[in-house]
């Protein structure tokens, strides 16, 4: 059975090479199971079978099962591929499908942006490599104004921080998964005592736990579903995405900002000194 693969869209193809990853587990579960655990709704599934040109998850399995052993075959022929052009290979499929995604985000990232130059104050939050991603965001902005703040303190209670956001703040969240119960408390906590203020998700499952609680969704690739350690033996780092995403909103930005952030002085000598010495830029 020939399946109508050319057909797939961008999030339909990320939805198929997860499910061939995961293929020995996901045969004996339902779509409702998979679509749990993809992070979509049922019908999404349904309209991939269409795009495939099948009736159901019975006819899936028994296509990928009848071509098993040609994908077998294949991943051992890219087993003698180097190491790093598998590597290079995947990081591109995945900068590829984050350009894809970022550009159906436009809208919502043109508002981020202008968000950010509209607040007096930003705050950005994020645990594990999310933190680290929030930390990359931040750093350059705050050699301009210091006004970007990393809000995550292990307890949110104990947080003098959290306490002094207001409606009049952003906050901007980063969370490949959505679902980290450190997180989940702080946003709850400020939709409680901050209901009106603006909130934006990065994060790669639209409908994970976190949106529920935020304004804005926007949507990342996850490398970590490309990851096929018993196959390829090749493991990435979920931070690879987030400063895909960054890369481009920071420079967004720094186009609007320019002129005003290239008057300061911290703002420039910090850019320099990655090119030149500190004494070649004093100088």
């Amino acid at each position: 059975m020939k399946l109508n693969l050319e057909k797939l869209n961008d999030k339909q193809r990320d939805f198929w090479d997860f499910y061939n990853q995961n293929f020995d587990e996901f045969k004996t579960m339902s779509i409702k199971e998979i679509s749990k655990i993809y992070g979509c709704g049922i019908s999404f599934i349904y309209n991939f079978f269409n795009s495939l040109g099948i009736k159901g998850i019975k006819e899936l399995i028994m296509s990928i099962s009848f071509e098993q052993g040609q994908i077998n075959s294949n991943r051992i022929f890219n087993q003698e591929l180097q190491l790093e052009d598998r590597i290079f290979e995947t990081i591109n499929q995945s900068n590829l499908r984050n350009n894809n995604l970022l550009k159906e985000n436009k809208k919502i990232i043109d508002d981020l942006v202008n968000d950010i130059i509209r607040t007096k104050r930003r705050f950005c939050l994020g645990f594990g490599y999310s933190k680290l991603a929030a930390l990359d965001f931040i750093g350059p902005f705050n050699h301009i104004d210091n006004s970007f703040v990393l809000v995550n303190d292990e307890d949110y209670e104990k947080s003098k921080l959290i306490q002094k956001i207001n409606n009049e703040d952003i906050l901007i969240v980063f969370s490949m998964r959505g679902k980290n119960k450190q997180l989940l408390k702080y946003l709850r906590y400020l939709r409680k005592n901050a209901s009106e203020l603006c909130i934006y998700l990065v994060t790669s499952k639209l409908n994970c736990l976190a949106a529920q609680f935020t304004d804005k969704v926007i949507l990342i690739d996850n490398i970590m579903k490309r990851s096929d350690i018993y196959t390829n033996e090749i493991f990435y780092s979920p931070l690879q995405t987030f400063l895909f995403f960054n890369t481009v909103v920071k420079n967004i930005l720094y186009q609007k900002i320019k002129t005003t952030a290239n008057s300061q002085q911290n703002f420039v000598n910090e850019q320099l000194s990655w090119i030149y010495e500190k004494n070649d830029i004093d100088n």
